[in-house]
């Protein structure tokens, strides 16, 4: 009968019944092109797709894995192709930025891997975490900041990045990004913020073959602009110099033991600077030179930065199995001294289809190793606190790169007076930034492995029932070090912390097609299981032998080591259903219910829905033969998103204290907690 249509098995087979001898068959697929044949008495008629660029531009990949038709969602969703990640940058977040709509990324300067903060529509959450939930080939990721409260707050540390920084952008196929509640309503609380789904390559080569693909890449980075310094005045807190009488000569003395430069005119003036103090030195001792800016300003000590990238890809497919094999080295050089940063990633995909059972599975293995970070915030090692608030303009950044004298002492430029003794050679404020790049330095190391496996059964046309087990593990360490004879008390620390999150899902999937109506239906559940571990070991008193860094070369005993767990538990039902008619108009909606560990059994439940819709304008028969108008489409959406909170958050817990006498204390925190807490909820309306 005219109008009528049918929709193909898994293995592309049909059957139409009543279809006319005369008639005309219209085949579809989204992201193909549609063709038109006439049958012509055939009772047989085979028709082989082509692919439709420009429909498939418009595919995009939505909550829980599904390709849609981008017109058809009530949502924002922005898809991004992998074209923007051909610069490979170090942090596969930085690539984002400008990229798409209401994402901002602010990431770390001169950072190799530094922390990068990405806001979806801005700040949605008072728990303070505002950051969206990355999803790769399924997997939820983990995306810690892994920095000290000193570094967040900007008092001191190192910026040591976040672990998202681990994703390969070789490996990265496209990425989707849904911006609101609506959009990502089916990930749940932890989608609270938006969801960035990223989907990596796969092994589609010509069949039979096996395909090899070597990319390699190198990329310079040099700091793009500083603050602007005055060059008229010296060091110093009066305008004129004091004078010193050494071996019987006097000479003019700069005022090293100021650190601000309100001091003489740079006039040319002879005079003894810090490097001209040093008998080890026999060139420079004792030798005035001209009070002028310098040659090697505070310039000299920036490098230029080089990453270099190799990347070598092994895939195979046929119609019934495809498998991929990444390996990638990253070795960057940073644009400071004695900073470096090594990456290794092992990427496998692979897959196996049936005519009702297929399996597949996903392995990421990545290896992380870096040293000398460079210090931030309020630190007096950092190198722009020391150059721009508490430096002198005149300094010769080349001459501080001789930052050690033979027995192991540091050389400073802000000694604390003039005479060669070892009160007056002693660092009155601020390290040698050089000291500190190469004494005073942090090593890491990062283990992670993250995948699925999984397995979809199809037992009709119309029906797939997907199970799969994602996981998420890793291992950080670091050790950081003080050198003894730097300005702060010498120490050594080590931390640790180990992480694993496993997620058990199975979700059911109805796909209908009938006439001019179409249904697509998801039932699924989820169990979310998270384990934190965390061990911080600092020295006491100081270290007793220099460049021997153990906790057992404390002069003290550690008294407070620092130890923690985070455990915590999420139960999910959720479901879907999409209806779509004559290809114009669309409805949505979804419902989830979590069980969450970390609130408290009264308040542990809480359900939210979704509801959207659209309708395509220009498929109205008044405008879809319209010369004027080529795509309109008008959409409308309401969502609710709960969240809950951290773990430990409803109870008062004993904290550990230094020990007495031998004797283990401990004790209870002033903060009160809310044994009340409720979910938070998040509700939005969106149109477009």
């Amino acid at each position: 009968a005219t109008g009528s249509g049918t929709v193909t098995d898994v293995d592309g087979n049909y059957v139409l019944n009543n279809a006319p001898p005369n008639g005309t068959l219209e085949f579809s697929y989204v992201g193909m092109k549609t063709q038109s044949v006439q049958v012509n008495g055939r009772t047989v008629i085979d028709v082989v797709m082509a692919e439709d660029s420009e429909l498939l531009d418009e595919l995009v990949v939505t909550a829980l894995g599904i390709k849609r038709d981008k017109k058809a969602l009530g949502y924002a969703v922005q898809g991004v192709s992998s074209d923007v990640f051909k610069t490979r940058p170090t942090n596969t977040l930085s690539a984002l930025a400008g990229v798409v709509s209401g994402l901002q990324v602010i990431s770390s300067g001169g950072n190799m891997g530094g922390s990068s903060r990405v806001t979806l529509r801005g700040i949605n959450s008072i728990t303070g975490n505002n950051q969206p939930l990355y999803v790769i080939d399924g997997v939820p990721l983990d995306n810690t900041d892994l920095n000290t409260s000193l570094t967040i707050n900007g008092s001191a540390g190192k910026d040591v990045g976040s672990t998202i920084q681990d994703i390969n952008p070789d490996d990265v196929a496209e990425v989707s990004v849904l911006k609101g509640p609506s959009a990502a309503a089916l990930y749940g609380s932890r989608a609270a913020n938006g969801v960035i789904l990223i989907t990596t390559k796969r092994g589609t080569t010509e069949q039979g073959k096996i395909n090899v693909e070597l990319n390699t890449g190198i990329e310079f980075e040099n700091i793009a602009r500083l603050p602007e310094r005055q060059k008229l005045y010296g060091g110093g807190y009066n305008t004129t110099f004091s004078t010193a009488t050494i071996d019987g000569r006097e000479y003019k003395i700069v005022d090293y033991a100021s650190d601000e430069s309100w001091g003489p005119k740079l006039d040319g003036t002879p005079v003894l600077h810090w490097y001209n103090l040093d008998p080890e030195y026999p060139s420079d001792y004792l030798k005035p030179e001209p009070w002028v800016y310098p040659k090697h300003d505070v310039t000299y000590f920036f490098k230029t930065g080089v990453s270099n990238t190799n990347n070598i890809s092994l895939s195979q497919s046929s119609d019934k199995h495809s498998i991929r094999l990444s390996l990638t080295n990253r070795n960057v050089t940073g644009t400071v001294p004695n900073s470096s940063l090594d990456r290794n990633s092992v990427n496998i995909s692979g897959s196996t289809n049936g005519k009702y059972v297929s399996f597949f599975g996903t392995f990421n293995y990545l290896k992380n190793k870096s040293l000398g970070r460079p210090w931030t915030g309020a630190s007096n090692r950092n190198i722009i606190l020391e150059a721009y608030q508490w430096g002198m303009v005149q300094i010769d950044y080349k001459k501080l790169q001789e930052y050690k004298r033979p027995d192991g002492t540091p050389r400073a430029w802000n000694r604390t007076g003039y005479r060669n003794t070892v009160e007056d050679e002693r660092t009155k404020y601020i390290d040698n930034p050089y000291w500190s790049a190469y004494e005073s330095y942090l090593e890491e190391d990062r283990d992670r492995l993250y995948g699925n496996v999984g397995i979809e059964i199809t037992p009709s046309d119309w029906l797939s029932v997907t199970g799969r087990i994602n996981g998420d593990v890793y291992q950080y360490n670091s050790q950081d070090r003080i050198a003894v004879y730097s300005r702060s008390q010498s120490s050594y620390s080590e931390y640790s912390q180990k992480y694993n999150e496993f997620n058990y899902e199975l979700l059911a999937t109805i796909t209908k097609n009938w006439g001019d109506h179409s249904l697509v239906s998801n039932i699924g559940t989820n169990y979310l299981q998270r384990k934190r571990r965390i061990s911080d070991v600092v020295t006491s008193g100081g270290l007793i032998v220099p460049n021997f860094y153990s906790l057992t070369n404390a002069t003290s005993t550690i008294i407070n080591p620092i130890t923690g767990f985070y455990d915590k538990a999420l139960a999910s039902v959720y479901g879907s259903a999409s209806y779509g008619w004559r290809s114009t108009v669309y409805v949505e909606g979804t419902l989830r219910n979590d069980w969450s560990s970390t609130l408290p059994k009264g308040n542990n439940s809480y359900l939210y829905p979704s509801l959207t819709s659209s309708v395509i304008l220009s498929e109205l028969s008044g405008l879809k033969n319209s010369n004027w108008l080529s795509f309109a489409k008008l959409r409308l959406g309401w969502a609710q998103v709960g969240n809950d909170t951290d773990p430990y958050q409803l109870y008062k817990v004993y904290e550990s204290l230094p020990a007495i006498n031998g004797n283990i204390a401990y004790t209870l925190p002033s903060q009160l907690n809310n044994l009340n807490l409720k979910p938070e909820i998040t509700s939005s309306v969106e149109t477009g």
